[in-house]
Formats: structure tokens, C-alpha cells, sequence
């Protein structure tokens, strides 16, 4: 009888989650934030060109667009700035001239981008990891065999880590020895196969996508290395992650709540994992991609999980609770929830406020004393274009009018 009762308190314990995981899927709903442009016919909707990751400072929303030579940020008043390049690309063979202003500078191709709160940037072109600040752009690592696929700066501007893809590693630079080139970083993980995206929480854990086998794992700070998710044979939504499938997985963030959420670029989904209860399920994307749907646009009030996105590629988890998810193949943003939505307007003519603040810097990894560190007056995040603004329809035709990133 004891038997008996057990096996229905799981049931129901079973039953109870899988019930929760439907009422969030279903709750998360999907808005359009931004592009879309000529492939579904609307004007007006072009101020991001095919958007890869993305990444926040903790306010805004910066994002990689690789096909047009441009990392942008949409502040929290909906308005895009320019962070750095000028739309076109570097001739081959040219580096990137040390600490020219930014605006005045070709971005070649960034794939990648974090922040931390100062608004200082971190942007890769090839085998390079290029810093804005207020000097202007400048590479800081580019030694040696590299393939940046992923970075991440820890908000309080101590920390850089880098996912270096063709070598399979996850790799930690302490800032605070970047002025002109980064020291040597820490190894935290080798014997990756791919890893992009990655992500790190406030105790120092690292949780990154390894693309190549299709998995998500976790680095303790001890350094040992586990799988999170993926590996499965089956969709695997409602049941644990570790049973679950990707394809192709490409980034990651960690939500205001904890959960991890995966842009499964190829399977045309986003995957929320509820790290207490190691639950997975899809809260955006239905499995088919939007190019057989006509380059659709979500419905009012639609539920993410019923409007179908094209190949996911990058992801931000904003403040306010919302999701960003970026599809470079349709050009868009999408917003999957959360918080209150101002409305995008345009791209920014005029410099953003200047910044200057103290940074107190400790490690998040491993035990480090504390210091800190005064910007110079000269050190600003003023990275709107302070060259002569290129024409308005160069981003996009007319004010945009859409939610924002809350």
C-alpha cells in the first residue's frame, strides 16, 4: 500500500510539473521587435540587418550584425545606436588601427558582443577580440591560434571569457591587464567540441553551448566540467534536460529567474531549462521555420511557443524579464516576454550621454583581493556615430513604432 501511494505521489508530482512547464510556455508571449525589412514586404522595420548574438549591460540591448559590418545598441528609450563600424568592411590584410574612434571604424564581420555596465564593449572580427570605450576601438587579443565563437564581461568590468571554438576551449581574461593587450588567460575547460555561446552566473559558474555535440554543460568554479542538456533522441519537452535534443545550438543566457535559455538554432526553437528541477521546455518556436510561413509576424498577444521563428541564433535575458532572440536569417528581433515595452524609434544622430563611474573589481570565479578603479574623464561610452550620420535609410525608412526590449 506504501508502494502504491508513493507511485502516485510521483504521478502526481509528474503531472503537477509537466502541467507548469505547459502554463509557462504558453504564457510567454512573442512580439516583433525590430528588422524584418524586405523579407515580409514591410517598410520601415530595417534598423538591424541579419543580427547574430547579442548581449546586455545590464540596460540595453547590444547586437552583432555580421553581414553588415555593425555592432548596434537599442538603449531602454527604444533608440539604436551605433557602437562601432561604419557598414563596410576592412580591406583584406588591414588591421584595425589602434584606439580610432570607433564610428570612423570597420567592424569586419563581428560575430560576437558583450558589455558590462560601464557600457564598455567587446565586439570579434575573425580571430580578434576588439574593445570600445570611450578612447575608441582598439583589438585586445589576437595572439596565437584563436577562434572567438562567444564572450561574455562579467557587469562589473573584471572579467572577459571567450569561447575559443576551433581550439575547444573556455578561456577567462582578467581586465584589469587589457590597457593594451590582454595578459594570458585562465583555461577553464578544454576537449570542447565547438563551444559558442556561454554565460556566466553570480557565483562564478560558466555554462556554455557545445555546438559540436549538441550539448549545454556547466564549468563549476573547481573546474569540473558536466552536461546540462541535450544528448537525447527526442524533443524532450516536460521531461529532464539531459534526455533532451538540440540541433545546432548556438547561445545562451541566464534569466532573471535562474533558468537558462538556449537559442537550438537548426531545430527553429528557444529552450528554457528550470535549473532547480533540471525541467526543459520550448518558449519560442514551433519547430518549423518562418520562410514557409511567408516571413509571418506574431499575432498580438500570440504565444511564443506557437509562432514559428527561423533559426534562432542569438538570445539576451533583458532586466525586465523579457527575452530577446535575434534570426539572422530573416533579419528580426523578436521579444518573447516580460516587463514593460517601450516603443523602438530610430537610429541615434547624437551622442549618448557621457559615463564615467568607479568600477570595484572581485573576482566571480575564484577568490581574488578587491580593488578599484576610477575611469579618467576621457573614458566615456559615448558610442553613437560622431562622424557624419550615414542617411536614415541606411538602418531604416521610417520611425519605428514596435515594442522594445522593457
Amino acid at each position: 500500500m506504501k508502494r502504491l501511494a508513493g507511485l502516485i505521489l510521483a504521478l502526481f508530482v509528474g503531472v503537477i510539473t509537466w502541467l507548469a512547464l505547459a502554463s509557462l510556455a504558453s504564457a510567454q508571449s512573442i512580439s516583433l521587435l525590430a528588422g524584418g525589412g524586405a523579407q515580409d514586404g514591410v517598410s520601415g522595420l530595417n534598423a538591424v540587418t541579419a543580427p547574430r548574438q547579442l548581449a546586455t549591460d545590464g540596460t540595453n540591448l547590444y547586437v552583432a550584425e555580421s553581414n553588415a559590418n555593425y555592432v548596434k545598441m537599442l538603449d531602454a528609450s527604444g533608440t539604436f545606436h551605433v557602437v562601432a563600424g561604419i557598414g563596410t568592411r576592412r580591406p583584406s590584410g588591414v588591421a584595425i588601427p589602434e584606439l580610432a574612434p570607433a564610428t570612423e571604424t570597420a567592424a569586419n564581420s563581428p560575430n560576437t558582443v558583450a558589455a558590462d555596465r560601464f557600457g564598455v564593449t567587446y565586439f570579434t572580427t575573425a580571430s580578434t577580440v576588439v574593445k570600445v570605450d570611450g578612447g575608441g576601438a582598439h583589438p585586445i587579443i589576437d595572439t596565437g591560434p584563436f577562434q572567438p565563437d562567444g564572450l561574455f564581461a562579467s557587469l562589473d568590468g573584471a572579467f572577459l571569457y571567450v569561447s575559443d571554438s576551433g581550439n575547444g576551449r573556455v578561456l577567462r581574461y582578467d581586465l584589469m591587464t587589457c590597457a593594451i593587450r590582454c595578459a594570458p588567460p585562465v583555461v577553464l575547460a578544454t576537449g570542447l567540441t565547438f563551444p559558442k555561446g556561454l554565460a556566466v552566473a553570480t557565483d562564478g559558474t560558466v555554462y556554455v553551448v557545445e555546438n559540436g555535440l549538441n550539448l549545454v554543460k556547466r564549468i563549476s568554479t573547481t573546474g569540473v566540467v558536466s552536461v546540462v542538456a541535450g544528448g537525447g533522441s527526442v524533443l524532450g519537452d516536460g521531461g529532464p534536460a539531459i534526455n533532451a535534443r538540440f540541433n545546432l545550438p548556438t547561445q545562451l543566457c541566464i534569466a532573471t529567474d535562474g533558468a537558462l535559455i538556449i537559442a537550438d538554432t537548426i531545430a527553429n526553437r528557444v529552450r528554457r531549462v528550470d535549473l532547480s528541477t533540471g525541467l526543459i521546455s520550448t518558449i519560442a518556436g514551433n519547430g518549423t521555420a518562418n520562410s514557409v510561413n511567408n516571413w509571418a509576424t506574431p499575432a498580438p498577444g500570440q504565444s511564443g511557443g506557437t509562432f514559428p521563428i527561423n533559426a534562432p541564433i542569438g538570445v539576451a535575458c533583458m532586466p525586465s524579464g523579457a527575452t530577446i532572440v535575434s534570426t539572422e536569417a530573416d533579419g528580426r528581433l523578436y521579444r518573447v516576454s516580460g516587463g514593460p515595452v517601450p516603443t523602438v524609434t530610430k537610429v541615434a544622430t547624437t551622442a549618448a550621454p557621457a559615463l564615467t563611474a568607479t568600477r570595484t573589481f572581485a573576482s566571480t570565479n575564484t577568490p581574488a583581493p578587491t580593488s578599484t578603479r576610477t575611469l579618467p574623464p576621457t573614458m566615456t561610452a559615448t558610442i553613437a556615430p560622431t562622424n557624419t550620420p550615414l542617411p536614415p535609410c541606411q538602418f531604416n525608412k521610417t520611425p519605428i513604432n514596435l515594442p522594445c526590449a522593457g
